[in-house]
């Protein structure tokens, strides 16, 4: 078995389609895309600040087709488990869900008081949301009445709401950005806007550490988080844009400007290992390629890059690297933020998203022995490849098996 020495390279750009003003296209227009999901192994699906859905062939990157799925921004877009459906979470405090093959909306429902900022889906039926208005709610989309659990100020920041008056609509003090549920039970994991807090909600009845209450409608309404981690520096007022579970470990965006690594919710007090170097945005997102890199969005910049080091990530990143190994910008003068993320590792390719509506495809490409040598041994390196300007710390080696030249 034979490993590639590889780096990253710029091969493909595209631009999001723009938004019709009366039948007319406008070139100026900025698309800011918040979100993005796999759909299927060659189509990825966008969702935008201007409300569109855009569906983008990965291939040979293209965009498909667009359709309006709400009249305000849209902060979160999932996949169903068959493929065929989204589900879209919005600023006009609506969920829908969508037929992809007939862009047609099957279902909408208004959960929240607030704009929605994330989405969640746990097998085929079951969905939970976070909301500005500082709820989390658990649906069954068999229901004629899908919500069933009910977590109010999920994370509503205790000292801060003192001195700032609660508003019926919205509470910014106690925004819940982000919910994923746990890949194997019916867990969600949360975070928030400003209480510096990660929790995890157990659904499971004999789980609970306090008795559920259950209202006349019949929704459950529980008020304990079944275990939270507080940030590492206390009385910090902070919050997280984005949490991601991968091979049981959590990753958490953070607004002071680290990610936090998790390596057992269950047991850790402190994360693992803090990932610096990124500046924040509250719309960021997080990917992994594989457990043996990880990627985040930035403010005014490139796609960030950190090796996981697991022995076999990196013949020259063999450990976690805690600051990056490089920046993908498509030129130097690039500083529009970068949000939305998708990692395959099949491709070994990175889309990254930006504000202004332009799509990066980064690939891994195979460096010879002896231009990795003669790379290496160049101490004023600022790039990998001049030509396309990525400004890169590093050759950046992954271990990538490969039969008859082609990789897994």
């Amino acid at each position: 078995m034979e490993f590639a020495v590889d780096r990253m390279k710029l091969k493909e750009t595209c631009r999001l389609p723009n938004a019709p003003i009366d039948g007319i296209e406008d070139p100026t227009a900025s698309k800011g895309p918040l979100a993005s999901t796999r759909l299927n192994r060659d189509t990825i699906a966008v969702a935008n600040e201007d409300g569109y859905v855009n569906l983008l062939r990965v291939s040979k990157l293209k965009p498909i087709v667009h359709w309006l799925a709400h009249e305000n921004a849209i902060f979160d877009i999932k996949t169903f488990p068959d493929q065929d459906k989204l589900i879209t979470a919005s600023g006009d405090a609506t969920i829908r869900i969508w037929d992809v093959e007939q862009k047609k909306e099957i279902l909408k429902f208004v959960p929240h008081f607030s704009t929605v900022k994330s989405v969640s889906i746990y097998e085929r039926n079951i969905i939970a949301s976070g909301s500005r208005d500082g709820a989390i709610k658990v649906h069954d989309l068999r229901l004629r009445d899908p919500t069933i659990i009910v977590i109010k100020d999920a994370h509503r920041n205790l000292i801060l709401r003192k001195s700032v008056p609660k508003s019926t609509k919205t509470d910014p003090i106690s925004c819940v950005t982000n919910v994923v549920f746990d890949p194997h039970f019916p867990r969600i994991y949360s975070a928030g806007a400003n209480d510096a807090t990660i929790k995890l909600w157990d659904l499971r009845n004999n789980t609970q550490n306090s008795r559920p209450k259950r209202t006349r409608e019949g929704l459950l309404i529980l008020h304990q988080a079944y275990q939270e981690i507080h940030h590492p520096s206390k009385g910090l007022h902070c919050g997280y844009a984005h949490l991601l579970i991968s091979s049981g470990r959590l990753y958490a965006a953070c607004s002071d400007n680290k990610i936090y690594r998790y390596d057992n919710f269950a047991t850790d007090s402190q994360p693992s290992t803090r990932f610096t170097g990124f500046r924040y945005d509250n719309c960021l997102r997080l990917a992994i390629m594989e457990d043996r890199f990880l990627f985040s969005g930035s403010k005014r910049g490139g796609a960030l890059m950190w090796s996981l080091g697991s022995g076999e990530s990196s013949l020259y990143y063999p450990e976690t690297t805690k600051n990056p190994i490089g920046e993908l910008r498509a030129d130097m003068a690039d500083t529009y933020d970068t949000n939305a993320l998708e990692a395959d590792w099949e491709s070994l390719s990175l889309i990254s998203f930006r504000d202004d509506g332009l799509v990066c495809k980064w690939t891994m490409q195979h460096v010879s022995e002896l231009e990795r040598k003669a790379l290496l041994e160049n101490d004023n390196l600022l790039s990998v490849n001049d030509d396309i300007s990525i400004h890169m710390s590093d050759i950046i080696g992954v271990n990538v098996p490969r039969h008859n030249g082609r990789p897994n």
